[in-house]
């Protein structure tokens, strides 16, 4: 209304004319504040040389590998309001919705499940209901004191930790502290423990964890369970694999840490007793890793499963090798279909010296269906983030290719190569399967970076003709539905 008053004035005299010229004030100050909110929701406030640039550095594996991401800027065109699925916050944001006093908060880690929600330095009063509901997400659940380290735990920069700290949560929370956000089903956390299922003995253990699949201990000394009760009350459906532990909670007899289903135990699913592990499944249920099978198999040896999650899951043929039909070893999995093949020199669930290395590089002969010899191969079921590194020229007016920066279910950070170009970044986005790009922003030159800082995703607004002729040095987010 401000602008309104003073073009009034000035035009009052004019009659019918300064009528008109008000329904177009009206108008574009409509339009201007619903700019100036998705602005508001949009901005990310971080630095460099901040605890959360320092978090997100690798000080634990629960922080994004992406060092920092800046949102400085609304794009002129809104594609986030259109899209089926959430599209998680970048890590960095603040906001202020739901604080009644104090710091404003800050998004340490965001998923499609989960954000991990910090209050900023000095704490403050929060609603964390209406700070989640603005991101997106259903409600808290978790939540906890962090010693005034934004992103971090009393002196642990990067360590996400609920220890139940604070009071007043979860409408009027204070003061030092930090919350989860969940949305949709979320998975339990790792070490947590219950006795839902447990007809004597210890309770049970959470050891790992995701929306597919949870790996679950009996406690030391063991016990006897009912296995369903026990994921039911996690949220799983059924318990699916099985086996001993030796007594060592969360490892298999003299390892620590290794999933291991031996079948070993007595009265699964309902009476399972001794010293015993299983895994909770809902949905579909990713094969273990280490499983081998002879689906596929023309000749030689079997394929070994060496890594798999409700996406994707690497394959590798046996010592020797042989000829696999990939469809019908990945049918055989659950999953839709090969993508990604390549050789292996023989070096089961490795790649050519170095186990643990799953390469894709396209060696080997009759791939998909008489694939051979010494090979492995990557099985995908629905839709399947790019392979970081990977580059293309779909949307390439002119210029360099374009690159897969980082990439998950929600969103892609691609960056134009070496020396930059000319793109359409939807039909960039497209060709990788995303629905369509929302930020961008120069990077200085800097593939996969920003000006100067390797490893930096982050979004200036910068580079002309976002998104179908957009230049020169530059980068963009695609988001999928």
């Amino acid at each position: 209304m401000g602008a309104y008053k003073v073009f009034h004035r000035r035009c009052s005299a004019t009659g019918k004319f300064s009528i008109l010229l008000f329904l177009f004030v009206v108008l574009i100050s409509g339009s201007a504040d619903a700019q100036a909110k998705s602005a508001k929701q949009d901005r990310a406030v971080i630095d460099a040389s901040s605890s959360l640039s320092q978090n997100s550095a690798g000080v634990t594996t629960k922080v994004t590998k992406v060092k920092s991401v800046s949102l400085a800027v609304t794009p002129p065109f809104i594609f986030r309001d259109s899209f089926e699925t959430f599209v998680p916050p970048g890590v960095g944001i603040t906001g202020n919705e739901g604080v009644a006093d104090g710091a404003d908060w800050q998004v340490c880690r965001a998923d499609s499940s989960t954000a991990w929600i910090s209050a900023g330095p000095g704490g403050g009063t929060y609603n964390t209901i209406e700070a989640c509901n603005f991101l997106g997400y259903d409600a808290p659940d978790l939540y906890g004191g962090n010693c005034d380290l934004v992103c971090g735990y009393c002196g642990t920069p990067g360590e996400e930790t609920y220890d139940g700290a604070g009071v007043g949560f979860p409408d009027a929370y204070s003061l030092t502290v930090n919350w989860r956000c969940y949305r949709g089903f979320v998975p339990p956390v790792v070490g947590q423990t219950g006795d839902a299922g447990v007809a004597s003995g210890a309770d049970w253990q959470v050891c790992r964890a995701d929306p597919d699949t949870a790996w679950i201990s009996a406690g030391s000394g063991g016990g006897i369970y009912n296995t369903i009760v026990a994921c039911n009350s996690l949220g799983y459906e059924t318990p699916d694999l099985y086996g001993g532990n030796c007594d060592l909670v969360c490892g298999y007899c003299g390892t620590p840490g290794q999933e291991t289903y031996d079948g070993a135990g007595v009265g699964f699913p309902d009476a399972y007793s001794l010293t015993v592990k299983w895994r909770c499944l809902r949905g579909f249920a990713p094969p273990a890793v280490g499983q081998t099978g002879d689906a596929g198999v023309a000749s030689g040896a079997d394929w070994q499963v060496c890594r798999a999650d409700s996406s994707t899951a690497w394959i590798s043929a046996g010592s020797g090798g042989g000829i696999y039909d990939t469809t019908e070893a990945c049918n055989s999995l659950g999953y839709d279909a090969p993508d990604l093949y390549g050789g292996n020199c023989d070096l089961v669930c490795g790649y050519c010296g170095t186990p643990g290395d799953e390469t894709y590089d396209g060696a080997g002969v009759g791939f998909p269906d008489a694939y051979s010899l010494t090979v492995n191969w990557r099985c995908y079921r629905g839709f399947v983030p790019p392979v970081v590194g990977q580059t293309g020229n779909a949307g390439v007016a002119s210029g360099a290719d374009w690159q897969v920066c980082r990439a998950d279910s929600d969103t892609a950070w691609i960056s134009a190569g070496l020396g930059g170009g000319t793109y359409n970044t939807i039909e960039a986005c497209n060709s990788l399967g995303y629905n369509a790009p929302d930020l961008y922003g120069g990077n200085c030159n800097e593939v996969c970076g920003y000006c100067g800082t390797p490893g930096q995703e982050t979004y200036d607004g910068a580079g002309v003709d976002f998104p179908d002729a957009y230049r020169n040095t530059v980068n963009w987010r695609c988001a999928n539905q």
